[in-house]
């Protein structure tokens, strides 16, 4: 099975998979016409991260030179949660930036949520069809254009 992303510029999106069995696996990367130069490829398990409470409690994210911030919740299963950020900046301000939010379930099985933050969109409703099972969830932070210059996030059980 092949899973293709395309980037360009600085930095490549982040690619999501779940691998279906544990093996070798092969990585290629194909430069687009007469491009040369050099990458740093890193392939990272979700999970980890400070604890963010669900009780609406905000918390400094710092995105390093990985361009991810990982976090952790817990929560129950069947509930609705709401994702929120406050002082969000970016730097180039041109374009397009945001932040999307990655949420992945206690087993590591990336779940869609479709939630990226910007300047005009600063929450995202997580439904209680996220949260099939209890635990303890993952976050990633992802700058989606430019660099985010900080913020801080939260999250409240609804």
């Amino acid at each position: 099975q092949w899973y293709e992303t395309q980037f360009t510029g600085e930095k490549a999106e982040v690619f999501t998979m779940n691998l279906a069995t544990a093996g070798t696996y092969t990585i290629e990367v194909s430069p687009s016409d007469l491009d040369e130069g050099t990458i740093d490829l890193q392939l990272k398990t979700p999970g980890g991260g400070p604890l963010l409470k669900t009780d609406g409690t905000p918390r400094a994210v710092a995105i390093g030179n990985q361009g991810i911030a990982w976090y952790s919740m817990n929560v129950e299963a069947g509930t609705a949660y709401t994702a929120q950020v406050t002082g969000l900046g970016f730097e180039p301000t041109t374009g397009s930036p945001g932040v999307a939010m990655h949420l992945y379930s206690p087993s590591g099985t990336w779940i869609n949520t479709s939630c990226t933050f910007t300047t005009s969109k600063l929450s995202c409703d997580l439904g209680p069809s996220l949260f099939t099972v209890g635990g303890t969830y993952s976050l990633a932070y992802i700058p989606t254009a430019g660099y985010a210059t900080g913020f801080s996030a939260s999250m409240t059980k609804k």
